[in-house]
């Protein structure tokens, strides 16, 4: 059952969070054959950035044939003449297999590069967002929400909106951070802000849920209703389920009622009922019976 709902927190977290926009590619006007041939001549004569110059017009494949081939060995070319700009448009053919052989081991290697050296503080953001993504799926580094947290803060402490985003997705379910909602929410707003989309859609969606599980700091049975979260995985109801709050208190399922459900720390909303209690766990479709037992 564990190894279940890890999949499907996981596969929540991934719905939640957003790729890094490869702003390092920036459209080129159309320019005439004299001056891909220029840029040939200059590569070969050693000038590094012609070389990018060059292999970004075979990525692009806009005014002269794609070639995924010749692109990535251009960039190659232009990183030995010490072009540090072709670090980040070379990892992107790495991640996607485009014109080489995928290998997230050599993209995380690139993309750290790039995100130290890149003349463009954006692309330097950039590229942490992006290798931020490669510790959190574990693609060609040892998998680690902690470091993946800590590229995404830089990156989003210089504004880069996708970053916030999937910093705030971590806060929201505690992956390599301590859980913490509220600030989720402010990262949320703040990619929202800046126009990520997905930054948006998980603002309107944690706002909702705040207003409809507003949690009381010091929950008491005195006033008939309790607003909490539970600490940690829910699995749903199996007839016998016991569920720790976020307030300390413990509670156990006492009436009748199967249903599978994973959330990880869902917000509850405990009130009385037929001289007991009921538990309404938030994504559920109905409040079964609870007994406390601390």
């Amino acid at each position: 059952m564990k190894k279940v709902t890890n999949v499907i927190l996981t596969a929540s977290i991934v719905l939640m969070m957003g790729g890094c926009a490869n702003t390092s590619k920036v459209s080129m006007a159309s320019q005439p054959t004299s001056y891909i041939e220029s840029l040939k001549q200059n590569c070969d004569a050693g000038i590094g950035k012609d070389c990018r110059f060059l292999a970004f017009n075979y990525d692009d494949g806009k005014d002269i044939k794609q070639d995924y081939s010749l692109a990535a060995h251009y960039y190659h070319k232009a990183i030995s003449l010490g072009d540090v700009n072709s670090y980040g448009l070379l990892a992107s053919l790495y991640t996607k297999g485009l014109g080489v052989k995928k290998d997230y081991y050599k993209a995380a290697k690139l993309y750290e590069k790039s995100s130290l050296y890149h003349s463009n503080i954006g692309v330097r953001n950039e590229a942490r967002c992006n290798l931020g993504n490669m510790y959190k799926d574990g693609q060609g580094v040892k998998q680690s929400y902690f470091k993946a947290a800590k590229l995404y803060r830089k990156a989003c402490n210089n504004n880069h909106y996708a970053a916030c985003n999937n910093l705030g997705v971590l806060y929201r379910y505690g992956k390599g951070v301590r859980q913490n909602t509220a600030k989720a929410k402010r990262l949320y707003g703040k990619a929202c802000d800046g126009g990520d989309n997905l930054g948006c859609k998980n603002y309107t969606k944690i706002k909702k849920e705040s207003r409809r599980f507003n949690i009381l700091r010091k929950p008491s049975d005195t006033l008939g209703v309790i607003e909490s979260r539970v600490d940690g995985q829910f699995s749903g109801w199996e007839g016998e389920t016991v569920v720790k709050l976020m307030n300390g208190q413990i509670w156990k399922q006492s009436s009748y009622h199967y249903h599978y459900h994973y959330a990880y720390m869902p917000n509850v909303l405990i009130y009385r009922s037929n001289g007991g209690y009921k538990m309404k766990v938030s994504g559920t479709d109905k409040g079964v019976g609870v007994m406390r037992l601390k």
